[in-house]
């Protein structure tokens, strides 16, 4: 998260870092942005307008935006792999069943004998 705020007295050229280091994160995600050029534009056109907690706020929510979106494939991923594990557990599962059964309709032949 990026935080600009003057929680502590820092000095103009650590300012001027910071700030810095929130325009290429804001340009990052901007250019990574799942949306037209259009979009894009319109967003760089209003940033002048901004404060800077504003653009600090929305460099945080692109932030989010971008690691939902490059973790979704992987969310997926993840979805398929334990769906693959259910199965198998369920089939392994199935076959104890069906061994204890047969197990146990053996013994009750052997029993009844």
């Amino acid at each position: 998260m990026v935080n600009i705020k003057k929680e502590r007295k820092i000095s103009p050229e650590e300012f001027k870092k910071s700030f810095e280091f929130l325009g290429r994160k804001l340009g990052f995600f901007i250019s990574a942005l799942n949306a037209s050029e259009e979009i894009k534009n319109s967003w760089l056109a209003i940033l002048p307008q901004m404060s800077i907690e504003q653009i600090e706020r929305l460099v945080n929510v692109f932030e989010e935006k971008y690691l939902q979106q490059e973790t979704q494939y992987i969310d997926e991923e993840f979805k398929k792999v334990l769906a693959e594990i259910e199965k198998e557990k369920e089939k392994k599962l199935n076959k104890i069943d069906e061994e204890t059964i047969e197990k146990i309709q053996d013994l009750a032949k052997k029993i009844s004998k």
